[in-house]
């Protein structure tokens, strides 16, 4: 009896309070990998940004990337304008290829893909920008003003979600045209906000992944016709209806919401001094 006590005992472990040694270890190793994933990232951030405030032409060329929606989302938006027309296929065909309807999909998703990368900003613990971090001691760039970025978390990124959700629809619909998309975004969306200390890179990685993973959502069949359906029946039933809001998606999503994100912000505050009232 003795001995088969002393085997369970050693066979369960040691535990504190109900906690087993395993999930000790598990918490232990978790923290090492948040510290070792903080110091890479810090590293980082005082390495893209070392060369801030050297050379005022540089600084306002990378806050002119960062800043300016035309060479950002007005780049991209084109290039999927251009796809979409190149097909070959009439304007007015209401039974869209599979071309289109990957784009036409991948800009309808990015709509609730955004609200919920934002929503995961607010329940996440707050991230400080590393600008404004006095502890990394970064330097501000000629030109750029970070002092919008303050009641903003920085984790995830949600213009890394954005440009990646829209490279990789892209280069579901064409490969060639999408590599040239995750360029664009690597070299016009992510290293200047690295540079000039707007994000961490684990903000801007998660929410590149964030971004290809609502993109590829397309192979999930009944989430395809459940985002797609309702657009290609408005198609059907009246193209200039249609394409009369795909103008307006595609403004906004070129814009990066801005003015949609400025109604919902407006609209409640509107409802939070009704209900105050």
């Amino acid at each position: 009896m003795g001995a088969h006590s002393h085997s369970e005992s050693r066979h369960r472990g040691l535990s504190f309070g109900g906690i087993s040694n395993r999930q000790i270890a598990g918490v232990l190793i978790g923290c090492a990998l948040l510290a070792l994933i903080s110091h890479f990232d810090e590293s980082i951030a005082r390495f893209a940004n070392s060369l801030a405030r050297r050379w005022w032409t540089l600084d306002r060329i990378i806050e002119f990337l960062a800043s300016n929606e035309l060479v950002k989302g007005g780049v991209v938006l084109t290039v999927y304008f251009f796809v979409w027309f190149g097909t070959g296929e009439p304007v007015s065909s209401v039974e869209p290829t599979n071309k289109r309807q990957t784009l036409l999909y991948t800009l309808l998703m990015c709509v609730p893909g955004l609200v919920f990368a934002r929503a995961i900003a607010w329940v996440l613990p707050f991230r400080a920008r590393p600008i404004l971090d006095p502890g990394l001691q970064l330097t501000v760039g000629y030109g750029f003003d970070p002092d919008s970025l303050w009641h903003w978390s920085g984790f995830p990124s949600d213009h890394a979600a954005l440009f990646f959700a829209l490279a990789t629809g892209m280069f579901l619909a064409d490969r060639r045209c999408g590599i040239w998309l995750y360029v664009h975004a690597v070299l016009v969306v992510a290293l200047p906000r690295l540079y000039l200390g707007m994000h961490y890179l684990s903000d801007i990685a998660v929410g590149a992944l964030f971004g290809v993973a609502l993109s590829y959502s397309i192979k999930w069949r009944a989430l395809r016709l459940l985002i797609l359906s309702p657009a290609l029946r408005v198609l059907q039933a009246s193209p200039a209806l249609f394409y009369a809001g795909f103008f307006l998606l595609c403004h906004e999503t070129g814009d990066v919401y801005h003015h949609l994100m400025t109604a919902a912000r407006g609209v409640w505050q509107v409802m939070v001094h009704l209900s105050a009232n």
